[in-house]
Parts: structure tokens; C-alpha cells; sequence
């Protein structure tokens, strides 16, 4: 029975685009008018943030411009853009989140199922040596970090595993020796939701991923517009298609990947909403205000009413009189310390020309305007986004006032939105690894070996060091008394627990720094208070 995408062309592909994302009650709906397409204007608004561009043509300033038709528009507008004044919130968020997701190496492995039901899973660290040169050659946790960030930022981020064009050979099908050099060949990269994704037949809830790209000559121009199919055929294997515009098809594959698509899907509700970047705008323009309001009333100024410019005497000499005058001519108005200014009022004449009278002076002091306005908005909008991307304990690292429960309550409160994010990222990553193996064990002509091996991945929390209590607590769940009598979780888990990145290296470290049985033996016996030879025997060290 053909698969539902066996005839798909480039336009089923691209038009697969123009559909509302699978959210629960929309999946596989046509765009309408008002509808947010897969990659909506407010995941581009929030990228241009974290990258520093708060303008944004002038969307992201939250400030009155002038009318379009007004005479000097431009001018105005690129004085405003001058002057403009930003701080970038969403990056501050979204890597504290980061840094607590993927601050430390995640931990993973691969499980080996065993024939027989009810024996328990076993580790096959030999393959998870193989793959760690890989991992780190490809800079696989930076690639996570973008992913992450990626998907904080957008809901959805879209992870691809390939083989470079570049490196495959006439025929078309690469052959390895190992798997080591297999891995060479393997590459992966995020990606936006609108150049990739992954989607669901309505009729058989197939999936199929798709991956927008365009084909381009020697000289960089763009010669077919193409899209990378990866589907199941009838046996589950994944078939990867290449369907193009203009030219012929291209098929690869099958590829034994246990029912894997070479295309991964990352979703999670985003971190930076249009509220979050509305509360941006207005931090912005309060740092915008508050600077100009600065620049036009930050300093005290005087305003001197009803009275001539204050006169200094000075010596000239005229062309027809070889002698000096002295006259007055205007000065100014002079402050600080040891300075007298008399000020005299413009005399008031009469219709004959004659004085009556004098204006009476006046000085008119303006102190520099207050910012408080401008600070309070600006903390009130740095705790709105704060509050929002649920980070309150940022916002009490400072505050002397807060109990030790607010805080606790707000780690918690980050710890939680940390969780919604690591069940994301560590179904990618499972899926990253088992598509890698499967993928560089079909180079090397051995596709069935590690079907049977599924990718265990864990990222480790980095919320803090953990205190006394949560290190006793990690203590006493390391004690027998669970089922048959064994503790509640592991050696390994515990070390994670209490902030010990690699569990493995540690306990080999512990183990080469016990004493040897001949070390133990020629230890000085051990005496009492007194000074005499106690009968107790030297405790050895126990490596669990």
C-alpha cells in the first residue's frame, strides 16, 4: 500500500507551509485571513530582540511619530531613531534560561534491550564512547543552546540530521569502514518553522518532514527551488526525497532508522510573548524619555525677567579721536562663588522721552526635572518581564526584604518552566543520537546492529549549589529501604544532584585516590586517649 507522500511534489511540499501549526484543534488547517502562519511576525519580532535590534524600522519603538504626510517626517524620525535607547530584557531571560537548561553537559547513553521480558536494561557505554569524539567535533551542546533558544524564542525550532552534498560521491551511497569514519559524514542544524517541519497526514496520521531549500549555480544563483521529503515507506524504513521545482527527483534511501525521520520537530508554548515584548517597547521608550528629558531639562536653569543684559566696562579708541573712552558694553550673568550681579530694570519713558520710571527685575530659578517618573516605569516593565518568563528570584538577588520562601517559591516557579523546556530538548537530543547511530551503522553496512539500542539523554538542571538541606535530603534517598531494600535512586543521580557534572569521573577519581589493601595493612595501628594501642581494627573505605 503506497504511503500518502510517495507522490508528493515540490508545490504539496511548499503548501504545506501556508498551514496553521499543529496546535490541539487546528493541525492540517489551510491559512485564513487573521490566521497566524507557521512562523508568525511576533517570532521574527522576538528573534530581532535577543539580536540587539529593538528598533525594528521603527515597529519596536512604542513612542507617538509623526505622521507620515508631516512636512520633515524622515528628519524627525531618524532623530528619534538617533537618540533611541534600549535594554535587552528577552536576551537576559532566555539565556538565564538557557544557563540553567543546558549550563552543564547532558548526560546520556544508550540502553541495550535484552530478549528476554523482565530483565532489566543494560548500558552500552562502548557505543557511547564511539559517538563522544562526534558529539564534541560537532559542537553538539552549542547546537542545543541555538535549538533551545531557538524554540524559546519562536514555540517551535526545527532540527535536521544530512549528509553534506558536498561529501557524497557520484553514486550517490557512501560506504565506511568503521564507524568512526562513518561519523564524519554526519552533520546536523537548527532551523526556523518556516524553512522546516514536520507534518501529520489528517486521513492517516503519517508524518512526513519537509525541509525548504534552493538550489544555486557556481555563481550563487538560485537556478530550482527544492524541498527534502523524509517519510516512511510500508517496512518503516525512512526514505529521504528530493523534489524539485524544475528538475528531475531525487530518492536516497531507505534507511533503517527504527521509524525515525531525518527531520525533528522541537515545540514548547514560546517563552517571549507578544506581551513579554510589549513590556520591552516600553522599558525602551522610558529609557528613551528619560535621556531626553535629561538632555532638555537636566540642568538648572535661570530666566531673568524685566531687566537690561548685565554691562562691563571696557576701553576703545575711535578712528578720529586718539584718545581712549571708556563705555560699557553687554556682559553676562555671572554665578558661583564670590560673584555680585546688579540688575536694573529698562526705564519706562514717557510720550516726551522722559524717565518715569524703571521695570522691576525679576529671576526666575528652574530646577532639573525629576526622572523618578521614567525609573519607576522602567522597573515596573524590568518586573512585568521578569515576572512573565518566571523569574521573580532575579529580582530578589538584591532585595534584603524578601523571606526565604518568596525566594524558594520563585526558584520553583523557574524550575518548573526549566522542566517544560528539558522535555523538549531531551526528546531531541534521544532522537538526534539514535538517528546518528543508525544512520552512520547503515554507512558501514551493519543497519540492523543498533536497532535494539535506544539513546537515553538527560539535561541536568543548573538551578543553583544546592544547600545543606537538599544535600541531606539527596543523602538519606541513597540509603537502602526502598523496593528489596535498595535506595530510591542511584549513585549516579545523587552525585547530579549535588552538583557534580560527570557522576562517572568523580566515582573514578574516588577509586584512584582509596588505599590500596598493602597501604591499608602498613597504616600505623590507631590508639586511644591515653596513648594505647586501640584493639579495633582500621575501617576501610568502602567504593560503592
Amino acid at each position: 500500500m503506497p504511503t500518502p507522500f510517495d507522490n508528493y511534489t515540490y508545490d504539496d511540499a511548499r503548501s504545506l507551509f501556508s498551514q496553521v501549526p499543529s496546535l490541539p484543534g487546528l493541525a492540517g488547517q489551510t491559512l485564513s485571513q487573521g490566521s497566524t502562519p507557521r512562523r508568525p511576525t511576533s517570532a521574527v519580532a522576538a528573534r530581532a530582540y535577543f539580536n540587539a535590534d529593538h528598533w525594528q524600522n521603527g515597529a519596536g519603538f512604542n513612542g507617538q511619530l509623526p505622521p507620515v504626510s508631516y512636512p520633515g517626517a524622515s528628519q524627525i524620525e531618524a532623530d528619534i531613531k538617533k537618540r533611541f535607547e534600549s535594554e535587552n530584557v528577552i536576551k537576559e531571560v532566555v539565556e538565564t534560561h538557557i544557563g540553567g537548561l543546558l549550563g552543564r553537559e547532558p548526560l546520556w547513553s544508550f540502553l541495550k534491550e535484552q530478549g528476554t521480558a523482565g530483565k532489566k536494561k543494560e548500558k552500552d557505554d562502548i557505543t557511547g564512547e564511539t559517538l563522544t569524539p562526534w558529539w564534541n567535533e560537532r559542537e553538539a551542546l552549542n547546537d542545543l543552546q541555538d535549538a533551545a533558544e531557538t524554540v524559546l524564542l519562536e514555540g517551535i525550532a526545527v532540527k535536521r540530521v544530512f549528509f553534506p552534498k558536498g561529501l557524497l560521491p557520484d553514486s550517490g551511497v557512501l560506504t565506511a569502514s568503521n564507524l568512526n569514519k562513518a561519523l564524519d559524514y554526519i552533520f546536523f542544524q537548527t532551523l526556523t518553522a518556516d524553512k522546516a517541519g514536520v507534518f501529520t497526514d489528517p486521513d492517516t496520521q503519517k508524518k512526513i518532514g519537509v525541509f525548504l531549500f534552493e538550489e544555486k549555480d557556481a555563481e550563487g544563483n538560485v537556478v530550482d527551488s527544492c524541498a527534502e521529503l523524509s517519510f516512511l515507506d510500508d517496512e518503516g524504513d525512512t526514505v529521504c526525497r528530493v523534489v524539485k521545482d524544475k528538475g528531475a527527483d531525487e530518492d536516497f534511501g531507505p534507511y533503517k532508522l527504527g521509524g525515525r525521520l531525518l527531520v525533528f520537530e522541537m515545540q514548547r508554548s514560546p517563552l517571549i510573548t507578544e506581551q513579554v515584548q510589549s513590556n520591552q517597547k516600553a522599558l525602551n521608550l522610558a529609557h528613551t524619555m528619560m535621556t531626553r528629558n535629561v538632555n532638555m531639562a537636566g540642568s538648572r536653569e535661570r530666566s531673568v525677567t524685566n531687566a537690561q543684559p548685565p554691562r562691563r566696562p571696557t576701553r576703545v579708541q575711535s578712528s578720529t579721536n586718539s584718545n581712549q573712552t571708556v563705555e560699557t558694553v553687554p556682559g553676562t550673568y555671572e554665578t558661583g562663588a564670590g560673584a555680585v550681579m546688579f540688575l536694573m530694570g529698562y526705564p519706562i519713558r514717557n510720550e516726551k522721552g522722559d524717565i518715569v520710571g524703571y521695570t522691576n527685575p525679576g529671576v526666575n530659578v528652574t530646577d532639573p526635572a525629576s526622572v523618578e517618573v521614567f525609573v519607576n516605569t522602567i522597573d515596573l516593565k524590568r518586573t512585568a518581564i521578569y515576572s512573565q518568563c518566571h523569574q521573580r528570584f532575579v529580582l530578589m538577588s538584591g532585595d534584603a526584604t524578601a523571606s526565604g520562601v518568596s525566594r524558594k517559591t520563585a526558584e520553583k516557579a523557574w524550575q518548573r518552566s526549566l522542566k517544560e523546556t528539558k522535555t523538549v530538548v531531551d526528546a531531541a537530543g534521544r532522537w538526534e543520537l539514535e538517528v546518528t547511530l543508525r544512520l552512520a551503522a547503515q554507512v558501514v553496512g551493519q543497519s540492523d546492529k543498533y536497532l535494539n539500542l535506544r539513546a537515553d539523554f538527560n539535561c541536568l538542571l543548573d538551578v543553583g549549589e544546592p544547600t545543606a538541606e537538599e544535600i541531606t535530603t539527596v543523602m538519606e534517598m541513597r540509603k537502602p529501604g526502598g523496593p528489596n531494600n535498595q535506595p530510591l535512586i542511584s549513585d549516579e543521580t545523587a552525585r547530579n544532584k549535588v552538583g557534580i557534572d560527570d557522576a562517572a569521573a568523580e566515582l573514578k577519581r574516588i577509586e584512584e585516590e582509596a588505599p590500596t589493601p598493602e597501604e591499608i595493612k602498613s597504616q600505623p595501628p590507631v590508639t586511644d586517649l591515653t596513648g594505647q594501642e586501640s584493639q579495633e581494627e582500621p575501617q576501610k573505605e568502602v567504593i560503592q
